[in-house]
């Protein structure tokens, strides 16, 4: 895939395409190995075989879902994912002992994705697995294998373990160079907005030639919003807003507070509840979905904020404006 460097991608939308990316290359690797063991006529080709649309399966579900809905299965698949290489391994490691590298996947997988913790628990697991296959369960799952070429099974091994490790390895510099970013703009935001600070302090507020700039400035952050709607994306944010207008944060901050009258968080979950609001009143449809889908495609993260932010722009819950709107439409039936 060619990115664009022009683009700041989100934290959130890079790791969807680290899981959509991923399983592309992990569903190149299974059927090469699926059609590898069927020539060699192994009957392992038929676990390859399973695995394969298995995984064609999650990787078309994770295509055509927000990152928000697909967090909470994550730690489930991986579980799956585990189980699946304890059983291959079990199977085939005493005739190929370097099929046992694949455990390393793990933790390295889920580095830059999970916290620490997570990251400690998955290399425990892994080391453990390691020892509980060699020693404790060598004897346990069989199944006839053709004894073919050693240095051909290790190869096979080789270069599918090479085609993952080498994608989340790039994957994760990826993801570690984002995060600095990110980190490194937000301290010379926050250093550049004290200077601006003491600047208006030491002038005494703004003169006519700033208003004129700031109206300007937030006239295009109405229209950029009303053309692109980049608040339905749950991780947008200031810094995004600036690339892509090419402006200043601190200047996109103090254009909204002095027309607004609010910060750029509330003035972004406006635009969210308003389309919510919209979409509630036009769709008769979206009365009986879930609350989870409503937030999610408005670009809310969490419903206790889509609650808070809704509440406090409509002085409704979303439940209570909901049986208005019904209520309201069948007086007008009347």
């Amino acid at each position: 895939m060619i990115w664009n460097n022009s683009n700041i991608i989100t934290e959130n939308a890079l790791i969807k395409k680290y899981f959509i990316q991923f399983h592309y290359v992990l569903l190149i690797v299974l059927l090469l190995n699926c059609i590898l063991y069927y020539l060699e006529g192994n009957q392992l080709y038929n676990i390859f075989l399973l695995a394969f649309f298995c995984d064609l399966f999650a990787a078309l579900v994770i295509y055509r879902l927000d990152y928000i809905l697909i967090e909470p299965y994550v730690i489930p698949y991986l579980i799956i994912v585990f189980l699946f290489l304890c059983y291959f391994c079990s199977l085939t490691w005493s005739n190929s002992p370097t099929v046992l590298i694949f455990f390393t996947l793990f933790p390295l997988g889920t580095y830059t994705i999970f916290s620490k913790k997570i990251v400690i628990i998955w290399t425990v697991i892994s080391c453990l697995t390691i020892i509980m296959i060699v020693f404790v369960f060598k004897n346990t799952f069989t199944i006839p294998q053709t004894k073919g070429n050693s240095h051909f099974n290790s190869s096979k091994i080789i270069i599918s373990y090479a085609l993952i490790f080498g994608f989340i390895f790039y994957y994760n510099s990826i993801l570690i160079k984002s995060k600095y970013t990110h980190i490194i703009q937000k301290e010379e935001n926050d250093f550049e907005d004290s200077l601006l600070s003491d600047e208006e302090n030491l002038e005494g507020g703004f003169d006519e030639k700033k208003i004129i700039f700031y109206n300007e400035l937030y006239q295009q952050i109405e229209n950029y919003f009303k053309i692109n709607t980049p608040w339905k994306d749950s991780n947008f944010n200031i810094q995004v807003l600036a690339h892509n207008i090419q402006s200043n944060t601190t200047y996109i901050s103090r254009a909204i507070n002095l027309n607004a009258g609010m910060n750029f968080k509330n003035f972004v979950n406006v635009y969210r509840v308003e389309f919510i609001k919209t979409e509630i009143q036009n769709n008769k449809n979206y009365r009986r979905y879930k609350l989870l889908y409503l937030y999610s495609k408005a670009g809310f993260k969490h419903q206790s904020t889509f609650n808070k932010a809704f509440k406090r722009i409509t002085n409704m819950t979303p439940s209570d404006y909901i049986e208005f709107i019904n209520k309201e439409n069948t007086l007008n039936k009347d």
